[in-house]
């Protein structure tokens, strides 16, 4: 099966932020290597600042590696223009702000704009696929609203709904869910699950452990800028591997509700 992603030797250091540092480079990823296929649900876990989003970032084009190589659908993603990657890749980010208050459908049209020409205007099958994504995502009620006078969990689903009418090969999660209530977070996390059944391929970082086990079929686990395990979740969720990043006692166990891997901490 061909690569997505191929991340070969990846290393990220910001400059040093002040005289304390010495004018050292400060390092957030250290030599990733990761093969990542189409038609998978990618987790990534790992503890606060361990730069699961500056791996995003890497990933998507929108920062440059220090050393090493991102390659994706064989190309260097640096080499890939930005309109063309938009095309490929949909980001839905943990916060997102927007100081011009556009309605919720203009924010969700958003997504088609890499697939028109330029000047072009959103046509009726275009319409039509931003009606179905709000549909799909519950905020199709919400289409004359100002999205700068929405919830911040009706905001998340306008930018989740955004992403899908991209159509990209590729969504990334960055903490999508992390605002929005269980049933919205189940919703909006099987649609994504639907995309992988078709081929294609979700990346997402998560901190609910449990909805990580429940919806990826791969996780990637950082700590300190490395990927320390990955694989396949029923080889890799592993107590070792969590008290390794969390410093946490659990128990891996098979719910018998749902089929999926259930962590239990203890207190």
């Amino acid at each position: 099966m061909a690569r997505v992603f191929e991340i070969s030797g990846l290393s990220f250091s910001y400059p040093g932020a002040g005289p304390s540092e010495g004018g050292r480079r400060r390092a957030i990823i250290r030599n990733i290597t990761l093969s990542l296929k189409p038609g998978q649900f990618y987790g990534i876990i790992g503890p606060n600042g361990c730069g699961k989003t500056t791996l995003i970032d890497l990933m998507m084009g929108q920062l440059a590696p220090t050393n090493g190589t991102v390659r994706y659908g064989g190309r260097n993603v640096s080499d890939i223009p930005s309109r063309e990657r938009a095309r490929h890749m949909a980001l839905v980010p943990q916060v997102y702000s927007i100081n011009f208050p556009f309605t919720a459908r203009e924010v969700v049209a958003m997504g088609r704009y890499p697939h028109l020409s330029r000047f072009a205007a959103v046509g009726e099958a275009d319409a039509a696929l931003v009606a179905d994504t709000m549909t799909a995502t519950d905020t199709l009620r919400l289409s004359g609203r100002r999205i700068n006078q929405l919830s911040g969990g009706e905001r998340q689903r306008v930018v989740f709904a955004r992403a899908l009418a991209q159509q990209a090969a590729v969504l990334f999660l960055d903490e999508a869910t992390a605002n929005l209530d269980i049933n919205h977070t189940l919703a909006l996390l099987a649609l994504a699950a639907d995309r992988v059944k078709n081929g294609r391929t979700v990346i997402s970082v998560f901190q609910d452990i449990n909805l990580a086990a429940m919806f990826c079929n791969h996780l990637v686990f950082m700590e300190s800028g490395r990927c320390v395990a990955h694989g396949p979740t029923r080889e890799v969720l592993t107590e070792a591997n969590l008290y390794r990043l969390f410093k946490v006692r659990c128990r891996v166990t098979e719910n018998s509700f749902n089929q999926h891997l259930q962590v239990v901490f203890k207190g």
